[in-house]
């Protein structure tokens, strides 16, 4: 929409004197782009001031100061006239305040008209002066300058013709603007002049005798970035032959070198040029030339820019005009507030728009153009000055003389948009979290103008923004909203919010930041060489288990925790939108990482963008830090520690906000215990415990003190005398096959000695073993012979008192005698067929999901009982439809259980790649479920034979690994949360020592908690794959022709093998026609067969059969023979029979035992389950647990000598959890863990690999 503008403009001389000129002036109301820098600028709106009006035409005009002296600060203007009455004028503002009020000196009234009119210190006395030159007969160059009292005039030289151009400056860089540069004569008699003072007299020297055409505007200025300093531009006039030139003039210290920049076509003819940076996309200043032709336009007036540097100059058009015109006057400055740089601005006569002045913009090759002023007559000159209006900051001004007026035009002071009330939310965002920036942004205007707006923002510095567009206004509210992506994390985000309305005033808020917070764990916090945090002054996301409470401060720690693994939460103000914590809680919070009292905290203030998030409740807690007095170091501040055996010797009550002290038994020893007071703690007014204590708290430094700051009257716990222990193993009653028999006894507070004795007689005479242990457990070492023995168990703590012995418990050795046993034969319906190649099952939840394959889809569940078991057909396998399913399971099928999940999984083989899942729960989800087929991989393959699955777990995360066999070395993993294939393989396993590539039948594997165990069929290539680190390990090779058997028979590993992790070791079912049954010692990785043939050989039964394709191999804890779990196998080469075999006898038991002392009860897995990984281990273990009822839950780690080397405690009852042990400061070894919660007691071997 259009709109045309009629203003009254008056003389600040003579008010009555009034003018009405039109303007012009465009408002876009449609919505605009809103990048500031690329889009095209709505035209602006214009004011305009007559400053005088005359009668005749007025040529150059000028503006300067320091006309009357050094110290003149008035800006005024001078321009002359060619015609009647001929006179030199000069314009002064003499306001104080808006508007406007200009003077109109008359210096002189001649009877010659004159053209040039400049400012500049001439004669070098810090005075500028004026300096003006005549159009007709008799020529000359005057210079004007202030005495004092009135305006001198002198003739500097007489000049050969009329003058077209001219400039005043620093043309010779000699640091004085005392060069006169100007044009004269016409055509073939034109010359470029350099007049200037020597000290005594001026001195006046050609330039440049021309081409035969007149030589027109002149310019000085530094255009030219090859050379240091100024150079001169001068244009000619051109005619419908001969084009006009630009050509450049530059001081070489000596002489005046001069260049063609540019011969136009013919018809150009050049009238003025102008100097200034008005395209951002060159270096430094450009030339602006007017009255030009634009490429393939015979229409006159177009304005060129000249660009370049050197030797190399380009042109391009970037303003033509529809119809011929003359384009005389021609300035560059910035007085267009909303384009960004410098603008031209030129004034049009004698065609085209009548006589206007006008604006154009850009860079490059995109220009943009806008109509200001119409004058209604010609225009001869046009300065672009920020001084011509002295009341007036927002840019530039314009003066044009021309229809014998001096016009002052200036872009309309439209009030700027308002921006207010800028926030982002959050204040501080995590890395995955992008940020609203929210702004109140509303125009003053009456009415309001319409807006556009932007979001500039940048990461790091601020060399580089980047803009966006708001994504929605609240019109009602003028709240604009915009998104920031998310960011890096550790990032510092700039953003500035840039708004103008359509009259192109543009408001700018100050520049914002925020941080994008740190993703580290305590430990990352917390470590440092000395005593203040690297992250120190960062705000922090992290998590941790609250282990202290005290109202709005609070501790929290990590697993496995001890050593920079606690951090103190310092919450200033508390009412606030911050959740109330409780020990046991599993939370994340957000805080700015300080160092108070040098202690490192996280200071959390809701109001600056800190928060605290619960994540669950009744959490184990990480263990408690075992210590003595002097191991009291900065590593471990913030932690959860317990100090044994040590007291007060203060008594009384406690008093708030007081220091006591504790101190070693021998007292040679103290740490401050500083009691905090209500509503934090509970102790002050309890009385002082005495006697031994053990004492919990966290560690805090109080500049150079360390203190234990206690929770509450419970973590002070008086140590009584020792009581007996209560055995547990072996049971009271019991038979064993193992000679070396295994014994354990409960814990007892604070002992740390046991001794036990073991005899054939109750009278303890003349035991067999009478000896000391440090832990509550002793591993025989000599065989003991078939007899029944008695044994007892007393304890010392650590001052010395033993406790009275335990109860006498009795069990008896016997010789062993049960090996596989045949168990109820696998059903033949419905298929009537009995399992071969393909044929595979799966433990889950005590029992075992068998796949009969073999071209069937016979599908089955055997429960174990005290019998022979049971079997139980179940819903078949789909056949499906083809590509990736249409074909009944064969060779190539697999099957692993995901407990979690209550599901079985399938690969169906037979070269098809049809995946499936077979859930067990709930009811009504009981069934089969197609997913989506394995990937062909690169080698194309589906799986035909040698398949496995089994569940592994990943950085929490649950998966199945997956090897595709066919031959091939391909490895897949498979999300069990989100039902996906991984896109990216496993990278293979090397070809090992064989040198063979590809899994081939026979080819098996196992998981122990972390590393998952693939041996190669045939070759016998054996490696451990480590889930976490992605690495695959070699181990020893079963080379058959090493290895034979205990026949000394050597025999490959073929068809029908399978792989079992069974508490520290791996057992392997050899297949490949043979029914051996071997060992692989994790501890000295070496393979041995299990011997005798009789109780560790596969029968070859009825049939006469060995296994063969479709044996399978899977181990139950049960409650069957010992109560140690049982080895089921299938014998697979179309045989339909089963086996059951106790499994391999160990240390490794779980027995409930309640606190009678009565023969122990069995807890089966779907009432206690414990999962240690990775297992063999080196830093770092991860122990999982699901107890019968919530309960408290401690650990103890001992090397084989039976010494404590780890111990750690969680005392909020849980019924689930996770633990840590941190193993990285232990040597290789076997490591034995005692899992103790209640009357449930479980003993487990770790072995550690360096």
């Amino acid at each position: 929409m259009s709109k045309f503008l009629l203003l009254k403009l008056t003389s600040g001389k003579n008010p009555k004197s009034i003018a009405t000129l039109l303007v012009f002036c465009s408002l876009a109301l449609a919505a605009q782009p809103n990048n500031f820098l690329s889009q095209p600028l709505m035209p602006a709106v214009w004011d305009t001031n007559l400053i005088w009006a005359g009668s005749a035409t007025l040529r150059q005009i000028d503006i300067g100061k320091r006309l009357k002296g050094s110290t003149d600060d008035t800006f005024r203007l001078f321009t002359v006239q060619s015609a009647a009455p001929r006179m030199v004028l000069l314009f002064t503002d003499i306001s104080t305040s808006p508007p406007m009020q200009w003077r109109c000196d008359t210096l002189e009234i001649s009877p010659q008209g004159y053209y040039g009119a400049r400012i500049g210190d001439v004669d070098r006395d810090g005075d500028n002066d004026l300096i003006y030159a005549r159009s007709a007969s008799p020529y000359y160059l005057f210079r004007r300058y202030w005495t004092g009292s009135i305006w001198a005039v002198e003739a500097i030289c007489s000049i050969p013709g009329a003058n077209w151009g001219m400039d005043v400056g620093d043309a010779d860089n000699d640091g004085w603007t005392d060069d006169i540069i100007y044009s004269c004569g016409v055509t073939t008699s034109s010359r470029l002049y350099w007049a200037h003072w020597n000290g005594t007299s001026w001195d006046t020297t050609r330039l440049w005798s021309g081409d035969g055409r007149t030589i027109q505007g002149v310019a000085i200025g530094d255009f030219d970035t090859a050379y240091a300093g100024n150079e001169v531009v001068a244009v000619t006039a051109g005619s419908t032959t001969d084009g006009g030139r630009v050509f450049r003039l530059r001081w070489t210290g000596s002489t005046w070198d001069t260049l063609t920049l540019w011969k136009a076509p013919d018809n150009a003819s050049f009238v003025e040029v102008a100097i200034g940076d008005f395209d951002a996309s060159n270096p430094g200043k450009e030339i602006a030339v007017a009255n030009g032709l634009g490429p393939g336009s015979t229409v006159r007036g177009a304005v060129i820019e000249i660009y370049g540097a050197g030797n190399n100059w380009n042109q391009r058009p970037i303003f033509t005009p529809t119809v011929s015109s003359n384009a005389w006057g021609i300035a560059i400055g910035d007085f267009l507030d909303a384009n960004p740089g410098g603008e031209v601005v030129f004034s049009q006569s004698l065609g085209g728009p009548p006589y206007v002045v006008r604006a154009v913009y850009g860079s490059g090759n995109t220009w943009s153009d806008e109509i200001i002023f119409s004058m209604n007559g010609t225009s001869y000159s046009v300065l672009v000055d920020s001084n011509v209006n002295k009341h007036r900051t927002m840019n530039a001004e314009i003066a044009v003389t021309g229809n014998y007026l001096v016009v002052e035009i200036e872009q309309q002071q439209v009030t700027a948009p308002v921006i207010t009330n800028v926030i982002n939310i959050p204040r501080v965002p995590l890395s995955t979290q992008p940020v609203i920036v929210r702004a109140k942004i509303y125009d003053n205007n009456t009415p309001p103008l319409p807006l556009i707006d932007s979001v500039y923002y940048a990461v790091n510095d601020t060399s580089t923004w980047t803009w966006i567009s708001s994504d929605s206004i609240l019109i009602s509210e003028s709240l604009y909203f915009y998104t920031i992506p998310a960011q890096d994390t550790g990032s510092v985000v700039y953003f500035h919010i840039m708004a103008k309305n359509s009259a192109g005033a543009r408001t700018v808020s100050p520049v914002f930041s925020y941080p994008v917070a740190l993703e580290h764990s305590i430990y990352q916090i917390q470590y440092t060489t000395g005593n203040t945090s690297p992250d120190s002054g960062k705000w922090v996301h992290t998590k941790g288990i609250v282990t202290g409470e005290f109202d709005r401060y609070f501790y929290i720690e990590e697993y496995p925790g001890g050593a920079w693994h606690g951090l103190y939460i310092r919450r200033p103000q508390f009412a606030d939108s911050l959740p109330q914590v409780a020990v046991g809680d599993s939370v994340e919070i957000l805080g700015e990482i300080r160092e108070f009292q040098q202690t490192t905290v996280s200071h959390i203030e809701y109001a600056l963008g800190g928060w605290v998030q619960i994540v669950t409740s009744l959490r184990p807690l990480p263990c408690t830090t075992l210590l003595t007095i002097p191991q009291v170091t900065e590593s471990l501040e913030c932690a959860l520690v317990r100090f044994n055996y040590v007291h007060f010797k203060a008594t009384g009550n406690f008093n708030a906000w007081t220091t006591y002290y504790l101190y070693n038994r021998q007292e040679t020893e103290s740490i401050a215990v500083y009691i905090w007071g209500p509503p934090f703690t509970n102790i002050p007014g309890n009385p002082i415990p005495q006697g031994q204590l053990a004492a919990i708290g966290h560690i805090y430094q109080y500049y150079a003190v360390y203190e234990l700051i206690p929770r509450s009257l419970q973590d002070f716990i008086l140590i009584p005398e020792p009581t007996p222990p209560t055995l547990l193993l072996p049971p009271n009653g019991s038979t064993t096959t193992n000679r070396l028999p295994f014994f354990d006894w409960t814990d007892v507070p604070f002992g740390v000695e046991y001794q036990i004795q073991v005899s054939s007689d109750t009278t303890f005479g003349s035991p067999v073993i009478d000896t000391t242990v440090a832990i509550s457990q002793f591993q025989t070492t000599v065989p003991l012979a078939y007899n029944t023995y008695y044994w007892r168990v007393r304890t010392k703590d650590e001052i010395n008192r033993w406790s009275e012995w335990s109860v006498i418990w009795h069990f008896r050795i016997g010789q062993v005698t049960r090996g596989w046993v045949s168990m109820r034969n696998i059903p033949p319906e419905p298929s009537g067929k009995k399992p071969k190649s393909g044929s595979c099952m799966a433990g889950l939840d005590g029992k075992i999901y068998f796949l009969k394959a073999s071209n069937t889809p016979d599908f089955y569940v055997y429960t174990p009982d005290t019998g022979l078991g049971s079997w139980q057909t179940l819903e078949s396998l789909p056949k499906g439809t083809k590509p990736n399913n249409g074909k009944n399971p064969k060779k190539g099928a697999s099957m692993a259980s995901f407990a979690t999940g209550n599901a079985v999984y399938v690969l169906r083989g037979n070269n098809t790649p049809g995946f499936w899942k077979y859930m067990i729960a709930p009811p009504e989800s009981v069934g089969w479920r197609e997913l989506a087929p394995i990937p062909l991989g690169q080698s194309g393959k589906k799986p035909k034979d040698a398949s496995g699955m089994v569940w592994v777990t990943k950085f929490s995360t649950d998966y199945l690994f997956v090897m595709k066999g066919s031959k091939t070395d391909e490895f897949f993993l498979y999300n069990l949360v989100t039902d996906t294939w991984l896109e990216t393989p496993i990278k293979p396993p090397p070809p090992g020592p064989s040198g063979k590539v590809g899994y081939k039948k026979g080819s098996c594997l196992t998981y122990d908690g972390r590393f998952v165990y693939v041996l190669k069929g045939v070759y016998g290539d054996f490696f451990k794959y480590d889930v976490e680190e992605d690495t695959w390990i070699q181990l020893t090779r079963y080379d058959y022709k090493l290895y034979p058997n205990s026949q000394n028979k050597s025999k490959k590993i073929g068809d029908g093998a399978g792989l079992q992790y069974w508490y520290g070791d791996i057992y392997l079912l050899k297949g490949g026609n043979t029914n051996e049954f071997w060992k692989y010692d994790l501890v000295t990785n070496n393979w041995m067969q299990m011997v005798p043939d009789s109780l560790w050989s596969i029968p070859v039964g009825a049939s006469q059969k060995r296994v063969k394709g479709g044996g399978a191999l899977v181990v139950l804890e049960t409650e069957k023979g010992r109560g140690e779990g049982e080895i089921y196998a299938a014998k697979g080469n179309n045989t339909d029979e089963f086996y059951e075999h106790d499994a391999p006898e160990s240390i490794f038991t779980i027995t409930y035992h309640p606190s009678e002392n009565i023969k122990a009860k069995k807890i089966t897995s779907d009432v206690f389950n414990l999962l240690i990984y990775p297992n063999p281990t080196a830093n770092l273990t991860t122990v999982r647990y699901t107890l019968p009822n919530a309960n408290a839950v401690s650990l103890k780690l001992y090397n084989i000598a039976g010494l404590l080397v780890k111990s750690y405690e969680n005392p909020t009852p849980t019924q689930n959890g996770t633990l840590f042990i941190d193993t990285k400061g232990l040597s290789s070894g076997v490591y034995i863990l005692r899992f103790n919660s209640g009357d449930i007691r479980v003993t487990r071997k770790i072995v550690l690999e360096k």
